[in-house]
């Protein structure tokens, strides 16, 4: 993929429309401006596993998509929790503590991942005519190296590799980023590559 000029713009230009997509259904639910990084586009291996630095010690709370179909993969959310504390007083008018946070505020933190999932996935599934079927998702509060350590081992099974997707974003009451990663998994990349018209 490193040489691949073509195939690395390509995946990026499907960060950039699909993340904003997604950015901007949070930008109507929290009625004001979402702000993103470029798209930074990369591929993992069980050897990238071992020579990253996934000991991050910044607390936050993922929500973490599957997906499959004719694609398999996944999607991660990563919110620091001064976002989250913004984003749910925004939307359910009323205090929120972040560290403490109570089954209906995490119920409204996974409706609103999927909203933002469903928005980042209708662009790719439209533009590769490709069927795609999010999951149910599942959240979680841990140190960002522990969660990084846990999904990308999930994506990166046996020999094959994963394909990572990744944009930030924030808004100007929180401006600390959040992430958005998106990972394709094992013989999911070759289709994708198949499906662009490009070789690696």
């Amino acid at each position: 993929m490193e040489n691949n000029s073509y195939l690395l713009e390509t995946l990026k230009e499907f960060g950039n429309i699909s993340g904003g997509n997604a950015a901007a259904s949070l930008a109507l639910l929290m009625d004001t401006q979402v702000y993103l990084s470029v798209s930074k586009v990369d591929k993992m291996t069980q050897l990238d596993l071992k020579t990253n630095d996934l000991r991050v010690e910044e607390h936050m709370i993922s929500i973490l998509l599957p997906f499959d179909g004719d694609m398999e993969g996944m999607l991660l959310f990563l919110l620091n929790q001064t976002f989250a504390q913004t984003y749910l007083k925004k939307v359910m008018q009323r205090d929120v503590c972040a560290y403490q946070l109570q089954e209906q505020e995490l119920k409204m933190l996974e409706e609103t991942a999927s909203i933002m999932a469903s928005a980042f996935m209708e662009g790719i599934a439209s533009y590769l005519k490709y069927a795609i079927r999010i999951q149910q998702p599942s959240i979680t509060m841990d140190m960002k190296g522990s969660i990084l350590n846990e999904v990308l081992t999930m994506a990166v099974q046996d020999q094959h590799q994963a394909l990572r997707i990744s944009r930030s974003f924030w808004v100007s009451s929180c401006e600390t980023p959040n992430e958005l990663i998106f990972l394709v998994k094992g013989n999911s990349v070759d289709k994708l590559c198949a499906s662009l018209e490009v070789s690696r």
